[in-house]
């Protein structure tokens, strides 16, 4: 079949280039796509002059393969580290730290949170802001965060579990 079509060959190699790349990074990409190309060439091509011009074409793919995997593991990574680093944070701070979606949805909820405001995480993560105060509260809070923008009020008024109002400095953080 390599004689009769030969851009399925050539596309199959790629795609084992590709391969490699995405899975053992640049320069198992660009191992695989050199090795590809040449059992290509000595093999299908019958040493022709056109598939040598393909050579860069195919360690090309290898490479960003590799790469584009390589980065995006370390990005995950990285994540997966900042994001145990504010879990932490989250859970040895005595102040409340609340953090919420972009529709004003509590996706998280702090010891500090607890003992402030009455409500335990399984009660508070998935309701609204708004059970910490009427929107006149809630408002400047999803404003600055559809925004992206920090956020700092020297004193809110804000509602207990049981209803009772106490007052608190409100800042918001945009985590990106």
């Amino acid at each position: 079949w390599p004689d009769r079509r030969p851009g399925v060959a050539v596309a199959a190699g790629i795609l084992i280039a590709a391969l490699a790349g995405a899975l053992g990074g640049i320069w198992s990409g660009l191992a695989v796509a050199a090795a590809g190309w040449g059992f290509h060439y000595f093999f299908v091509t019958e040493d022709t002059l056109p598939p040598l011009i393909g050579l860069p074409a195919w360690l090309a793919v290898g490479a960003l393969a590799g790469w584009l995997s390589t980065t995006w593991r370390q990005t995950a990574r990285a994540r997966a580290h900042l994001d145990l680093e504010l879990a932490a944070l989250r859970e040895s701070s005595s102040e409340a730290i609340v953090a919420v979606d972009a529709e004003g949805t509590i996706v998280s909820w702090s010891r500090g949170a607890e003992e402030i405001y009455g409500y335990g995480a399984d009660e508070a993560v998935g309701e609204p802001l708004a059970i910490l105060g009427g929107e006149d509260v809630v408002a400047p809070a999803l404003v600055a965060v559809h925004a992206a923008e920090p956020l700092d009020v020297p004193t809110a008024v804000h509602r207990r579990k049981g209803g009772e109002e106490i007052t608190v400095s409100l800042t918001v953080t945009p985590l990106g």
